[in-house]
């Protein structure tokens, strides 16, 4: 498995990466790429401990001494950029089957994109960094957005809990030509849908259940009873309608005066099984893209909303027990570092058993309870070759580094059971 999973981020890779970041300047007792390593799995597999308990681990997989200060003068911001270069190869070419039916239209976009955003709770001494909607809290907020066809991450940014999640989406609309952008309310913006629009892109987007807006055609397909809709309001449409789906077409605008935005759009209403419309915003070709394929479309943003879930329940995203944003960071990008090894490897035993079912957050967990071992066979080449007992590991790991300081003595050296066990 260690060879498996070391042909994702081969080491000559990560030393080149490291080297044109400075990281590498001359031989020392600690090794990069074990230390990689050990951070990436560690984290997934000691999910609430601390970069003392990795300097443990790395101590442990090596069979090397170090001290716990060499081990923390290496959690630089240049690790951390180091990690958001390894993040983007890994991800760039993770591979994952996409639905049949979409094959057939992956010619009409260079790119499916979803885009959203989660909030990851920090150490109140980084409020002045990422403030959080609370006072006196911090937290950030996570925006990846994900090419849907091949699961390729796009983009990572991180901003503080107020900042409105279109932040996320500014730079996509100068380089959105030929790509489908699939996003939630939280993104909802008639400028937006605009400049996607006189760009040359596609917006897929769920409508609001306030939205204001009359139908200046309508489109008559599908099964059900046909009325005429024209000139009336949606949410007036929806309630005399009883048809399977809904098409037709309405403008938006957004500002006043000189900055006044207007764009025509396809609104679609599909009826869920519980007579529930589930209404959607896009400009796609109703040609193409017929009003059940849309919302079929659609489910595809939900990759985004999974991956969140696994990241925050299976690699504790949520936990950070570091103060130091760069710290910060640098574990975000080995969790997402996991998450996508995890994802190959599944994918390779679907391929290998196209009819077995590996969940990746099933993954998530069995990499957590395979982290060490494999963490041994990936760190072998570095291994110290001197032998060493459980014995010294337990010298090494327990000693206090501040040992020369007055303390009170330990209530459980008084024990006599303890007192005279030697």
């Amino acid at each position: 498995m260690a060879r498996l999973v070391t042909t994702f981020l081969p080491a000559d890779f990560i030393e080149r990466e490291a080297a044109s970041l400075g990281i590498i300047k001359r031989q020392r007792r600690v090794c990069l790429v074990p230390l990689v390593w050990t951070l990436i799995l560690g984290m997934v597999s000691a999910p609430t401990s601390s970069f003392a308990s990795l300097h443990r681990l790395y101590v442990l997989i090596t069979a090397k001494t170090l001290a716990r200060s060499s081990f923390y003068e290496r959690l630089t911001p240049d690790i951390t950029a180091l990690f958001a270069r390894l993040l983007e190869r890994m991800l760039r070419s993770n591979q994952r089957a996409h639905s049949h039916w979409l094959e057939h239209h992956a010619e009409d976009f260079d790119q499916v994109l979803a885009t959203d955003s989660t909030v990851v709770s920090l150490r109140k001494a980084l409020e002045d960094t990422w403030a959080a909607c609370q006072n006196g809290k911090s937290a950030l907020k996570l925006h990846t957005t994900v090419n849907v066809l091949d699961f390729k991450l796009h983009r990572v940014t991180f901003t503080d809990q107020n900042t409105h999640d279109l932040i996320g989406l500014k730079t996509i609309r100068r380089f959105c030509n030929r790509r489908l952008l699939l996003f939630d309310l939280g993104y909802y913006d008639f400028a937006t849908f605009h400049a996607i629009d006189k760009a040359g892109g596609y917006f897929l987007t769920r409508a609001k259940s306030n939205l204001s807006a009359t139908l200046l055609e309508v489109f008559e397909t599908g099964s059900g009873a046909h009325c005429n809709l024209v000139g009336m309001e949606v949410k007036h449409a929806l309630k005399r309608s009883k048809r399977k789906v809904i098409e037709g077409v309405v403008e938006l605008s957004s500002g006043k005066g000189k900055t006044k935005r207007t764009v025509r759009c396809r609104f679609v209403a599909v009826r869920s099984e519980e007579g529930k419309y589930h209404t959607y915003l896009t400009n796609l070709p109703l040609s193409t893209y017929p009003g059940e394929e849309v919302g079929q479309l659609y489910r595809m943003r939900w990759q985004v909303e999974k991956m969140y879930s696994h990241l925050k329940s299976d690699g504790h995203l949520d936990e950070q027990p570091s103060a130091k944003e760069h710290l910060v960071k640098l574990r975000i990008y080995a969790v997402l570092l996991a998450y996508g090894l995890v994802g190959r490897l599944c994918e390779r035993m679907r391929r290998k058993h196209p009819s077995g079912r590996y969940p990746v957050s099933r993954g998530m967990r069995t990499l957590a309870m395979l982290g060490q071992g494999l963490l041994e066979e990936i760190s072998l080449p570095w291994r110290s070759k001197e032998r060493r007992s459980s014995l010294d590991y337990f010298e090494q790991m327990t000693r206090d580094p501040n040992d020369f300081r007055e303390r009170p003595e330990d209530p459980l050296i008084r024990c006599s059971d303890l007192r005279y066990a030697a």
